[in-house]
C-alpha cells in the first residue's frame, strides 16, 4: 500500500472518530455519580453541560478536526507530490493546533473542578486515535516529501511508488 493511500484512509478514520466519544466526565455530588460522554462533535457544537449548568463553554474550533481530515482526503487526489505533500503538511498541523487549543483551554477548567473532588474525566481511545493518526499523517507526508527533495513537478506517473 501506497503513503497516499495509507494518508487516504487513516484522514477517513480520523473524521469518523469525531462522531466517536473522545470523553467521558465523571460528575460527583449530592445525588450520587453521573457519567456523561461527549464526541467532538458535541464538544465543538454545545460544549459539556450538566443539566442546567455549563461545565465546558463550545469549543468552536474543533469543528476544524474533520475539516482538516477532508482536506487531507482531497490532496491525496493531487498528482503532484511535493506540493500534495507540502499541503497535506500544513493542513495536518491546522488540524493538530485546534486539538491542542481544545486541550489547553478546557485543562485549567478541568483541574480547578479535579482539585475540589466533583468532577473526574477520561480520554476515551477514538480522542487518541485521531491524535495519534494526525500524527502519522504528518510523519508520512513528510517521509514523502523527503523522498522528493528538489522542487521539481514530480507526478505520480514519474514516481515509482
Amino acid at each position: 500500500m501506497s503513503t497516499k493511500n495509507i494518508i487516504r484512509v487513516v484522514s477517513i478514520a480520523i473524521f469518523m472518530m469525531f462522531w466517536l466519544p473522545w470523553i467521558t466526565v465523571i460528575l460527583s455530588g449530592c445525588s450520587g455519580v453521573s457519567t456523561l460522554s461527549y464526541n467532538g462533535f458535541e464538544l465543538a457544537s454545545s460544549g459539556v453541560r450538566y443539566y442546567d449548568s455549563q461545565l465546558i463553554e463550545p469549543l468552536y474550533f474543533l469543528f476544524v478536526v474533520p475539516l482538516s481530515a477532508l482536506l487531507i482526503l482531497l490532496l491525496s487526489a493531487i498528482k503532484t507530490v511535493m506540493l500534495r505533500a507540502r499541503l497535506q503538511i500544513v493542513t495536518d498541523f491546522i488540524g493538530l493546533l485546534s486539538l491542542l487549543l481544545s486541550y489547553l483551554g478546557v485543562q485549567e477548567f478541568l483541574q480547578t473542578l479535579r482539585e475540589r473532588g466533583s468532577v473526574e474525566y477520561k480520554v476515551e481511545p477514538s480522542l487518541w486515535f485521531t491524535i495519534f493518526g494526525f500524527f502519522a499523517i504528518l510523519i508520512m507526508a513528510f517521509l514523502e516529501k523527503q523522498r522528493h527533495p528538489n522542487d521539481q513537478a514530480i507526478t505520480e506517473s514519474e514516481n515509482n511508488d
